[in-house]
C-alpha cells in the first residue's frame, strides 16, 4: 500500500467510478454488443422441447 501511494492517494470510492453517465452509457452499448441469439436448428442445443425462451422474467 505504502509502496503504490495508496496511503497518499487513495482509491476513489467505486460510485464515483460506476455511476456516471458515460459508464451507464459505455455499460449498455457493451450490453447490446454482446447480445446473442441462438437458433437450436435440428436439435443441435441439448434444450428441452418444451422451453420457449431463455429471457429471465
Amino acid at each position: 500500500m505504502f509502496a503504490n501511494g495508496l496511503v497518499d492517494n487513495p482509491l476513489p470510492t467505486p460510485a464515483q467510478n460506476v455511476s456516471s453517465s458515460a459508464h451507464k452509457s459505455l455499460a449498455q452499448e457493451a450490453a447490446l454488443a454482446s447480445t446473442v441469439l441462438l437458433t437450436n436448428r435440428s436439435s443441435t442445443l441439448p434444450l428441452p422441447a418444451s422451453l420457449t425462451s431463455l429471457a429471465r422474467r
